[in-house]
């Protein structure tokens, strides 16, 4: 979970550093997986949060079985590249 708050900040810092947006109207619009990211970084942000969140659809599954599933895929993707 860390990493995706770490790739959300980055995200964050790289959209606010456009000229012509404004951080008091930054929202995230999320779905399934990424609302539970996009939570996590406004409760652990210590700037630039958002202005808003719309969360669409949380996940239909438990956070544990949707992590198992997602590694037990980037195994299986790795292993299948280095073949």
């Amino acid at each position: 979970m860390k990493t995706q708050v770490d790739e959300l900040a980055e995200t964050v810092d790289a959209i606010l550093s456009e000229e012509d947006i404004s951080d008091r109207r930054l929202f995230a619009l999320t779905n399934s997986e990424g609302a539970i990211h996009a939570v996590n970084y406004q409760f652990q942000a210590t700037s630039n949060k958002f202005t808003g969140l719309v969360l669409t659809r949380a996940p239909d599954r438990a956070i544990g079985d949707v992590s198992r599933t997602q590694i037990y895929n980037q195994a299986k993707s790795h292993k299948t590249r280095n073949r």
